[in-house]
């Protein structure tokens, strides 16, 4: 990817985390990019998901790598959740998926089964918090290490957008 404006340089931080340095600024920037995408792309991928469910085939073996199990836990509770893999070390998931306390896991390869799977400790998330302060349910997990499973291809942008 060519980086010629604002939004794709942030894209491209997105996808290879180039740019992602960590800094508050930067999360909530990142943060808002990715709300903003996912906002875009609801239409399609419901459109994708009813054909799957409805007459639906298997995924090939080279679809959907980056899905992740999102699993939560404490002495008394346990959560299951789901993620997207969006970089080579960054998760986005649900923040109603952690509370303060919880450990929390992440299993990539669940697809296909026949995937090596790969089980990571969290020990780093962002929550999106807009510039209210007012949370929303939206959260970035970190790998403790980059992983070489291919994260969800996130588009170009061919305009400049405020972030």
């Amino acid at each position: 990817m060519s980086p010629t404006g604002r939004c794709e340089q942030s894209l491209k931080g997105a996808a290879g985390l180039q740019t992602f340095t960590g800094s508050w600024t930067t999360t909530m920037a990142l943060l808002n990019l990715l709300l903003f995408l996912l906002w875009l792309g609801v239409p399609v991928s419901s459109m994708s998901l009813q054909k799957r469910v409805v007459n639906g085939h298997n995924c090939d073996d080279k679809e959907r790598q980056y899905h992740v199990r999102i699993d939560g836990y404490d002495p008394k509770v346990k959560s299951l959740c789901g993620g997207s893999l969006i970089s080579d070390e960054w998760i986005l998931t649900a923040a109603h998926c952690w509370e303060p306390g919880w450990t929390i896991t992440a299993t990539l390869g669940i697809h296909p089964k026949s995937a090596k799977k790969e089980i990571h400790t969290i020990t780093h998330h962002e929550i999106y918090k807009d510039s209210l302060g007012k949370d929303h349910d939206i959260m970035l997990l970190k790998l403790p290490k980059k992983t070489q499973i291919q994260p969800i291809q996130l588009t170009d942008c061919k305009t400049n957008l405020p972030v």
